[in-house]
């Protein structure tokens, strides 16, 4: 992985982490970080400030601050570059989609274990929708690749596969899993999918936990709508955090996990997104929806990925639950987490539901 790196130049020195942020002192200056990297003061305009959920371009004038975090989008010199989207703009990242869990190696690994366990559903959802031999397929958000790996071996060497995703370290990693299984037919593409413009038509455009993120869900997917072909069919894949299936025999701390989940992304996010899919889908103008809900039952053994992915999913958004009231800071131990979860399910034979999933397709007449 070319990140994290250090850059030195000028009598400065910044280092880039894996998510692309660079933690900053109060005072600095971002020309002190164009000078390392670049050996100017010139680029001053490849970095960028989180403001909410929105990015701003970074001034001259703007002084940082005592914990503001900077990012640099762009591919960085020396680096391999992952080709960026039409229309997504030379240093922009997305100005709608915030996506909530964060953009590091952690996170990744987090990713990595939900598909363990999710991987299952979402291939039979892909099937039931018709993903099959030849089809041109657009996956949005493709983070690490999963979805994208699982659409290009359905559809063959004869159909392609074209994966978008904001986070450059992520489309890397998914990258080099395409090469290690010698798929040839993807495309992997930086940019932001709010602003992406492919160019031509798919047959189909697919996304797994997407429009749980995403400020307006019913304006992206009417995007969608407008990038297939007649008769394309749109697939997502969406959690609906409303409902809570409690664990059984009980298990008090996953529990209360669970509740977490549904009162936080309840909170920040559209929590009941899968129950909406069918309704906005119909209201981007598809039609032939097909729509179920489902989620996996783990069997509570003790090598199940269970708890880890659990405990890392609450490791995701544990500050900002913390800021939003959801939680108090002393109330759970985060290090301890998994093995707590573990203990508490693995000696009873614990039936342990994961969150609810909806998967629906539709097709556009």
């Amino acid at each position: 992985m070319f990140l994290p790196k250090t850059f030195r130049g000028g009598g400065y020195e910044v280092t880039i982490n894996g998510d692309r942020s660079i933690n900053v002192k109060q005072g600095d200056l971002p020309g002190k970080y164009s000078m390392a990297i670049y050996g100017d003061f010139d680029h001053i305009d490849k970095f960028c400030k989180k403001n909410g959920s929105l990015y701003e371009a970074v001034k001259d004038k703007n002084l940082i601050k005592t914990g503001d975090v900077l990012y640099h989008p762009d591919a960085l010199p020396g680096e391999p570059s992952i080709p960026r989207g039409e229309g997504t703009g030379a240093s922009e990242p997305p100005p709608q989609a915030s996506y909530v869990m964060g953009h590091d190696d952690r996170e990744r690994r987090r990713l990595a274990l939900q598909a363990s366990i999710l991987n299952p559903l979402t291939e039979q959802l892909l099937r039931r929708a018709g993903i099959s031999s030849g089809m041109r397929v657009l996956d949005l958000g493709c983070g690490i690749g999963e979805v994208s790996l699982m659409a290009a071996r359905l559809v063959g060497r004869h159909g392609t596969v074209t994966a978008i995703d904001i986070d450059q370290a992520a489309l890397a990693t998914a990258a080099d899993r395409a090469r290690e299984q010698a798929l040839g037919n993807l495309q992997f593409v930086q940019g932001s999918i709010d602003q992406y413009e492919p160019g031509r038509a798919f047959d189909a455009v697919i996304g797994r936990h997407i429009l749980i993120h995403l400020r307006d869900p019913l304006a992206m997917l009417r995007r969608v709508y407008e990038c297939l072909s007649p008769a394309g069919v749109a697939v997502f894949q969406e959690y609906d955090f409303s409902t809570v299936h409690l664990a059984y025999p009980p298990c008090p701390l996953l529990d209360r996990l669970m509740a977490v989940f549904r009162d936080f992304f309840g909170a920040i996010t559209h929590g009941n997104i899968g129950t909406q899919l069918l309704h906005l889908l119909l209201e981007a103008g598809f039609r032939a929806t097909d729509c179920r809900a489902e989620y996996p039952i783990m069997d509570g053994g003790p090598d199940s990925p269970f708890y880890e992915w659990i405990a890392e999913s609450f490791r995701s958004i544990a500050q900002r639950a913390a800021a939003a009231g959801v939680i108090k800071e002393s109330e759970f131990d985060i290090n301890a987490l998994e093995q707590q979860l573990r203990q508490e399910a693995a000696s009873r034979n614990v039936s342990t539901p994961g969150p609810t999933m909806v998967g629906c397709f539709a097709r556009k007449p």
